[in-house]
């Protein structure tokens, strides 16, 4: 409820702030669980996608910024949740396959962090959750140069990555997938800098 109240207000003011392009956004979204996976370069990433997105997302995000009391309950209502991203996090594993397995949409960077550098090393998380639900992964490329006024935003969609449920992780599996993932997550930025 409150997360469409906030979207509700966000989304014309995210849009009139910024020029945002969105390129390939799929016309048949899932409607069951999905993961959609981006690159992280700013701090309102996750902010991009749900105004984009034409379904409730929730996110994983760093606990640091739960820190604040009231700011913490905010995020909590809005269905974000704390990770711990010093040590595996049983917890957020739990809260982020309970999404998926209630055919929810759930938002990831499998970076971890926020990156400059497009050579980071991404974490196996997103290919871990999509392998233990069968959940399909969709990647955007987000690129943006400036935070001022009117400057443009680009999500570039590419094709899911379609996941078969494993009762057992094969860890050679999950390194793939995380690499295609992060290849088209990467190609996008390739092509939006040509």
């Amino acid at each position: 409820m409150l997360y469409k109240f906030v979207i509700t207000i966000v989304r014309p003011l995210i849009r009139l702030y910024f020029k945002i392009e969105t390129v390939n956004y799929p016309e048949d979204l899932p409607k069951d669980k999905l993961i959609i996976a981006g690159n992280h370069i700013t701090w309102i990433d996750p902010v991009w996608i749900a105004v984009v997105t034409r379904r409730k997302l929730r996110f994983l995000a760093k606990k640091e910024i739960f820190s604040n009391w009231l700011f913490k309950k905010f995020l909590l209502t809005l269905g974000m949740y704390p990770v711990d991203r010093g040590a595996p996090d049983r917890k957020a594993i739990t809260f982020a396959m309970d999404i998926l397995e209630d055919d929810q949409c759930l938002g990831i960077f499998p970076e971890g962090t926020r990156q400059k550098d497009r050579n980071e090393k991404a974490h196996n998380g997103t290919a871990y959750l999509a392998m233990k639900t069968g959940a399909p992964i969709l990647p955007v490329t987000i690129h943006n140069t400036s935070m001022k006024f009117r400057s443009k935003v680009i999500l570039k969609y590419h094709d899911l990555e379609y996941v078969e449920k494993a009762k057992r992780i094969n860890k050679n599996e999950m390194n793939e997938l995380t690499e295609r993932v992060m290849k088209k997550i990467n190609q996008g930025l390739e092509e939006i800098y040509d």
